[in-house]
């Protein structure tokens, strides 16, 4: 349960404003788009006073009013994949390594980092136990393609053509085991999970559509740059 304000709720929402804001400026609506763009830079500002830990250099799960959730799940990735300038580069370029160096398997990204008490690295047993590591360390392909386009974000916001370059290249290194998992499971498909503990067996269904869809997303958009025109 994630009762509260979860990180990436309020990183769509920011999003949602502004391209709000995008399409009445495209309609001529001036008026309106400069009013849903000082919508957004409320929530920015609000977002980056509630939920940046300096300490840990990532970013809170879920904001409550009497807590804040540390635990470093993907979530956060969101507020660095989408258009928008959410967070300073900085904060951005922090949250990427935490998830780089915690959270990123070989074609997937886990759900919860190793080092939280209540990281499960396995999928395995009856229904309670795969349940309850589901969302606790188990790793989900579908989630790679936030993780893409985050490193696609901040080498774009870097501002020279190295460093949008070497962004690509990296997240193209991201799907350098997808001949095999595309063979390895289910034919053609990438699975829906893998448990997050070495050497990353693919579990749960055997050909998941959001696993195949934000691969094939990720290829186009982020490592082969063919994606649209970021207006925001």
């Amino acid at each position: 349960p994630r009762r509260g304000a979860p990180v990436e709720i309020n990183a769509l929402w920011h999003h949602a404003l502004r391209s709000l804001a995008w399409l009445c400026a495209a309609t001529g609506d001036e008026g309106s788009a400069e009013r849903w763009h000082r919508e957004a830079d409320h929530v920015r500002e609000s977002f980056r006073e509630r939920f940046w830990n300096a300490e840990l250099g990532y970013l809170y799960d879920v904001v409550r009013d009497d807590e804040r959730d540390p635990a470093v799940r993907p979530n956060a990735l969101y507020a660095v994949a989408l258009p928008g300038d959410l967070l300073p580069l900085e904060q951005c370029e922090a949250v990427l390594r935490r998830a780089r160096d915690e959270l990123l398997v070989p074609m997937a990204v886990r759900t919860l980092s190793p080092k939280d008490v209540a990281y499960q690295g396995r999928y395995d047993g009856g229904p309670w136990s795969r349940d309850s590591a589901y969302h606790q360390g188990t790793a989900w392909p579908f989630l790679l393609g936030a993780y893409t386009a985050a490193v696609v974000r901040v080498g774009r916001r870097r501002a020279t053509p190295e460093a949008e370059a070497e962004a690509r290249a990296e997240a193209g290194r991201c799907f350098d085991g997808l001949a095999a998992a595309l063979t390895s499971y289910g034919l053609g498909h990438l699975p829906e999970i893998v448990e997050g503990d070495a050497p990353h067996r693919p579990v749960g269904c055997f050909a998941q559509a959001w696993s195949d869809a934000e691969a094939l997303r990720g290829l186009v958009e982020d490592v082969a740059g063919a994606g649209p025109e970021d207006d925001l």
